[in-house]
């Protein structure tokens, strides 16, 4: 015999889930973003946004996290999310 649970409740019109689009950089505004970049560190907190959009930091080591945190307070206005 096997068992199974089956969700039967229903939801009620404006009280569904919303999830935020993904925002992603295309490659050639990935390009521009690194050459207009004047420091290392807004380069690299571009290339963690990138990196982020595949989940490469989903299970990362608190360390890296911490780091990425840091480095993130350099990301140009424009890229960081509203």
């Amino acid at each position: 015999m096997s068992e199974f649970f089956e969700n039967t409740m229903l939801i009620k019109k404006g009280h569904e889930m919303k999830v935020a689009p993904v925002r992603t950089m295309s490659s050639s505004q990935f390009q521009k973003n690194i050459l207009s970049a004047e420091t290392m560190e807004r380069k690299l907190a571009i290339c963690f946004t990138k990196l982020s959009e595949h989940g490469v930091f989903s299970d990362a080591p608190l360390d890296l996290h911490k780091y990425r945190f840091k480095i993130m307070k350099h990301l140009p206005e424009e890229l960081m999310d509203g």
